[in-house]
């Protein structure tokens, strides 16, 4: 296995392990709403979005640098 998929395991463990603790309501403002949700519900939803940022960011980087190798194959011909 490589160094990045056992990070990967041990932080989705620990995010589980930390979800499974906190079963407690937590009250959310965003503006004028008012969302109440169980900690565990809240929790998931929270890593959710911080992956789906994280996919997102790196996609940009990606295009970039597949766009910069095609530049330096052409480059070469």
């Amino acid at each position: 296995m490589k160094i990045k998929q056992i990070i990967t395991i041990i932080l989705v463990i620990a995010v589980i392990i930390v979800v499974i603790q906190n079963s407690a309501k937590v009250s959310l403002t965003i503006l004028f709403w008012e969302i109440e949700m169980s900690k565990i519900i809240f929790y998931p939803l929270l890593f959710a979005a911080g992956f789906i940022v994280g996919l997102l960011s790196g996609m940009g980087k990606t295009r970039k640098d597949e766009k910069e190798k095609i530049g330096v194959v052409r480059e070469y011909r």
